[in-house]
């Protein structure tokens, strides 16, 4: 779940900003596990879509290893015996040597780092609460998730691929920088100081 939570912070580090159907508009947490793994694929987070998938295959993984061993009774002998299912037994080697690959795909190749944790609202909040995004027309009053889409996705007013979003330093309400998501450039205030460019 961790990895879903980051991925628009990801996304949002990136130098030219990303526009807000690849970082705002990402719901990978609100997302059921196959639904998830399907829409991480289809918008070519990779990494991200195999962990989705993984996850909840690993719950096999106990489930198979119990029925591997059974206690049964052979009546030739009058004896109460453990015998394995060989067939279980190999899905259970198939299944735990490919959870075991997995780490390798999961072990992070870059720092994902914030500030700070993101497990609340009030923490994901913290991030835009001197943001101009704040008072932008984009935001008030949206009568639905898809007004708010639409808007976002700059469909109504024709300028799709302008409004780009990013993560870092930007020119807060009250005039000083803070340290969160904003537009990457403002003509008031200039583009954002974005630290690094490579968080994939």
């Amino acid at each position: 779940m961790y990895f879903r939570a980051l991925q628009p912070f990801a996304n949002l580090g990136h130098t030219r900003g990303r526009a807000a159907d690849d970082s705002l508009l990402l719901d990978y947490t609100a997302c059921l596990p196959l639904e998830v793994t399907i829409k991480e694929a289809l918008a070519g987070h990779y990494k991200l879509a195999w962990i989705s998938f993984i996850g909840p295959l690993s719950a096999a993984i106990p489930i198979l290893s119990g029925g591997v061993f059974t206690a049964q009774y052979f009546i030739p002998t009058q004896e109460v015996r453990v015998a394995a299912d060989m067939s279980g037994y190999y899905a259970l080697v198939v299944f735990v040597c490919v959870y075991s690959l997995s780490f390798l795909i999961v072990w992070p190749r870059q720092k994902r780092r914030l500030p700070h944790d993101i497990r609340t609202l009030g923490q994901i909040l913290s991030f835009v609460y001197e943001s101009r995004l704040l008072n932008d027309a984009v935001f008030w009053q949206p009568r639905s998730r898809i007004d708010l889409v639409t808007r976002l996705l700059g469909t109504l007013t024709g300028d799709r691929g302008s409004s780009r979003y990013a993560f870092g330093v930007y020119m807060g309400r009250d005039g000083r920088e803070h340290l969160g998501i904003d537009r990457l450039h403002r003509p008031e205030s200039g583009e954002m100081f974005i630290a690094t460019g490579t968080m994939k």
